[in-house]
């Protein structure tokens, strides 16, 4: 589910991927996912008419604007694709989170911020070249 307080009358049942989908493979793991509907206005540039209200700490609230459909579909093992960053826009990386932030607690909002952001920005910094990272917005 998108978001925690998402009960599950407002989640439309989609239909399923074909199992005799090109990518669908006697291997394949099939896996049920919330997506935006249709009916979900898109763009770039922000209307208004979608969004979540925040609360004081940058918390999600309730959303607006949206409606959710659920799908099932295949899931592919993305190491086997060999992306590439420059190629593909996304590529796949060790990054021993376990081993440097061993503590870390992802449900902590301030370990998240102060902890597992730093640790993002350097990797992306190191995976890039960029001369500054900022990370933002995980909900």
């Amino acid at each position: 589910m998108p978001f925690p307080d998402l009960r599950p009358e407002e989640v439309e049942q989609g239909e399923a991927v074909d199992p005799q989908h090109p990518s669908a493979t006697d291997a394949t793991t099939w896996a049920s996912f919330v997506f935006a509907g249709a009916t979900t206005p898109s763009g770039t540039i922000s209307s208004g008419n979608v969004g979540t209200e925040r609360s004081a700490d940058g918390s999600d609230g309730a959303d607006f604007g949206t409606t959710w459909v659920r799908h099932r579909v295949p899931i592919a093992d993305a190491r086997a694709a060999g992306l590439e960053l420059d190629k593909n826009g996304a590529q796949l990386t060790h990054s021993p989170v376990d081993k440097e932030l061993p503590n870390l607690d992802f449900m902590d909002q301030a370990d998240v911020l102060e902890k597992y952001y730093p640790h993002c920005c350097k990797l992306v910094q190191e995976m890039t070249g960029a001369s500054e990272v900022y990370a933002f917005d995980h909900n």
